[in-house]
């Protein structure tokens, strides 16, 4: 699998994102097997991608991966901070 690192790491890193917000129809909750699978995927797809840079790949794919992850947790976690100064909802 020479040379396609980063194509992997991009599409697992989308395929992680659909399955995150599939996990938001599901009907046990927002942690169900969808959400899992999204987890497993986004930590494939940030071990593919540091395998992509360390073998220094050509093409903007390598990153690509990495900064779909890098800009979704942000935005949870901005999301998370913004309701904490909040206060929850209270």
């Amino acid at each position: 699998m020479k040379g396609k690192y980063g194509l992997t790491s991009s599409v697992l890193s989308i395929v992680g994102l659909l399955l995150f917000y599939a996990s938001s129809f599901g009907e046990n909750g927002a942690l169900n097997i969808y959400f899992f699978l999204g987890v497993v995927a986004w930590i494939t797809s940030v071990t593919i991608g540091i395998v992509a840079v360390k073998s220094k790949e050509n093409g903007f794919l390598k990153f690509f991966g990495l900064s779909i992850i890098s800009i979704v947790i942000l935005g949870y976690g901005g999301i998370i901070v913004l309701m904490g100064m909040r206060g929850f909802g209270a």
